[in-house]
């Protein structure tokens, strides 16, 4: 007999750990429905509500399933119906017992047993969800389970600020498939010197030159860093197609881009060259009117803006020093 109240009591408890749960609807688009691909199916247990994908009011993409709670619920019920059910043969037991007790105080008393243990597991099992309730109400409540879907977010090494950009809303790619360390030396003598990330300004030389000297653009540009005559010699460059002179100018010029890579100024009301990298690449190439704010586009610079094809070119570029660089860092290709 006490075999049978402790396997009772354990039943009981198992069945208290999977209570009722509160369900949400929605009329949002619905997916897959796991009950379909279930190994194990209780009986009479019902089809699971639709989970859902929905948008918050904050934009995100939520994904929303109550089928955990369900199943369990599933369970919880089943169990119930065979606590009830043993419930029931133990009082039957106990009756038979009493009815064959002849009178003797002892097998009236296990007849007894039979029959008081019964009730009191039924009892408790039918009580589980009060009991839990008045525990703890979260312990009954099941919320939906949400998930939101976090898009991939590409990391670009920065040196300072803006540590973040999407690159897969640009065009271009990276140019670069191995390391090139021919000029390392120099790229580090000139960013120390002007204060410059080295890696940044390497990324840049292999989106322009791809590493060639004599690199020369069909504008005019020149040299590894393609400087443009007039830019080149604003800067002190005498000779752009000289790999030192080529690399002291395109760096002094990212280090003067730094204030006044937002149309002349380091910042304006759409362009911070502080708080990221891809303003000032894209000053370098577009020139720092680039970084003008649309006025076809709101909120965003000029050489932003997807339907001024002036600077579509600038776009790519932007990508391809960003990709540069990610590569560089990643594989130590950096200086």
């Amino acid at each position: 007999m006490k075999m049978n109240k402790k396997i009772i009591i354990i039943i009981v408890f198992f069945t208290s750990l999977f209570p009722l749960a509160v369900l949400a609807n929605s009329s949002m688009p619905t997916i897959q429905n796991p009950f379909d691909t279930l190994s194990i199916k209780i009986p009479g247990m019902q089809r699971f509500t639709d989970s859902i994908i929905m948008q918050d009011d904050q934009g995100r993409t939520i994904f929303q399933t109550n089928w955990i709670a369900e199943y369990m619920i599933g369970w919880y019920n089943y169990l119930i119906g065979i606590i009830g059910i043993i419930a029931l043969v133990s009082i039957a037991i106990g009756g038979v017992l009493w009815v064959t007790s002849g009178g003797n105080p002892g097998k009236i008393n296990n007849a007894k047993n039979w029959i008081t243990n019964a009730l009191f597991g039924l009892i408790v099992a039918l009580l589980s969800y009060t009991i839990l309730y008045l525990i703890n109400a979260d312990l009954v409540i099941w919320k939906p389970l949400k998930l939101v879907k976090v898009e991939e977010v590409p990391i670009v090494f920065t040196s300072g600020g803006g540590s973040f950009i999407n690159v897969q809303q640009y065009g271009g790619k990276a140019s670069i498939k191995n390391n090139v360390s021919d000029y390392d030396s120099l790229l580090k003598k000139y960013a120390t010197q002007f204060n410059v990330d080295c890696t940044l300004a390497k990324a840049h030389m292999m989106a322009e030159s791809g590493g060639r000297p004599s690199a020369v653009s069909s504008a005019g540009a020149q040299g590894l860093m393609q400087l443009m005559p007039a830019t080149a010699n604003g800067l002190g460059v005498t000779n752009p197609t000289d790999p030192e002179q080529s690399i002291m100018g395109g760096i002094k010029y990212m280090s003067q881009l730094k204030t006044t890579g937002c149309n002349g100024s380091a910042s304006n009301s759409v362009c911070d060259t502080g708080g990221h990298i891809k303003y000032r690449i894209a000053a370098y190439n577009g020139g720092p009117g680039a970084n003008k704010p649309s006025t076809t586009c709101g909120g965003i610079t000029w050489w932003e803006c997807p339907v001024n094809k002036d600077y579509a070119e600038t776009r790519n570029y932007v990508n391809t020093v960003i990709s540069n660089y990610n590569l560089m860092k990643q594989n130590g290709w950096g200086c």
